[in-house]
């Protein structure tokens, strides 16, 4: 008796198995570098498995496609893609969705990365970005294999990240997890490119920290370093390169330094502060840092 219970269980657990991986979405693989230098440029690959939802079939309404990736705050995402004759005939760019802006498909989840971060959340330094594909995509047969990149601009935090990556379609939602793919732990080193560049770092007299809180409503602090007297502008900016604040522009002498940014007036979304320095007692010229802040009204 106990050996046919067992052999029940077991069956159990295989069809589920095989239910489960009926799924629409799947990461069958996903290709990084293990580790990158600070400013470096990269690659990362993922190919992903789209099938027929288990029960109801191949959907023949496309949809656009949702691309999430958890990074450092610092990171430049260059560019999202699709590439291959199994998903379109040549390629299919993304394009970033503001966290305060719905998919194109208003229907269950339209506002992905407040609703990841909630899922999974973030640390201080780490940030969660959505890509939407800019057409409506439709898989041509079956089962097909979707090849996804993202090229990456890295930042100046150096460390152990753990990359986060999700994709699913803006008709989606959380409610079946075949309805999705999610993968956390694809960690990936960053060190400093080199001696010589360290050096030209410590000579560019400045550190700029992450602001806190963040994400804030309506104040949040912005802290930084200068190592010696330079000329200083730290200015915030929209997304899409506007300047909405000159918080300090001037001659400041060695130290450490500590200014409030309010943002009554502004929507909310994510803003990007730029810390640039320049003097006497900087070797290297202008330099620069730039940190992203989120807020939330």
């Amino acid at each position: 008796m106990n050996n046919r219970n067992t052999l029940r269980k077991t069956a159990t657990v295989l069809l589920l198995a095989l239910i489960l991986l009926a799924g629409c979405y799947t990461f069958m693989s996903i290709d990084q570098p293990n580790t990158v230098v600070t400013g470096q440029k990269f690659t990362a690959h993922l190919v992903v498995r789209t099938e027929p939802d288990p029960r109801w079939g191949l959907d023949t309404d496309p949809k656009n496609q949702i691309i999430c990736l958890k990074i450092p705050v610092d990171w430049t995402v260059d560019s999202v893609y699709f590439r291959g004759d199994r998903i379109s005939p040549t390629e299919s760019s993304c394009t970033f969705l503001p966290f305060d802006q719905p998919d194109a498909y208003p229907s269950k989840v339209d506002y992905w990365t407040q609703e990841l971060e909630e899922r999974y959340p973030t640390p201080a330094n780490m940030e969660w970005q959505t890509y939407q594909s800019d057409v409506p995509i439709l898989p041509q047969q079956d089962t097909t294999y979707n090849n996804l990149f993202i090229e990456f601009t890295v930042g100046d935090m150096e460390g152990d990240f753990d990359l986060g990556y999700f994709v699913s379609n803006a008709a989606l939602d959380f409610d079946q997890s075949h309805y999705y793919d999610i993968s956390l732990v694809n960690t990936i080193t960053v060190t400093g490119v080199s001696a010589i560049a360290d050096e030209k770092r410590a000579g560019a007299s400045f550190s700029l920290a992450q602001n806190y809180p963040n994400p804030f409503n309506p104040v949040t602090t912005i802290h930084y370093v200068l190592s010696g007297k330079s000329a200083v502008q730290l200015r915030v900016f929209s997304l899409d390169g506007q300047e909405v604040a000159r918080l300090v522009d001037a001659e400041q002498n060695k130290g450490a330094y500590s200014m409030q940014f309010r943002a009554d007036g502004l929507a909310s979304g994510i803003y990007v502060y730029r810390l640039q320095v320049s003097g006497a007692d900087n070797q290297t010229g202008i330099q620069v840092q730039s940190r992203k802040m989120m807020l939330i009204r």
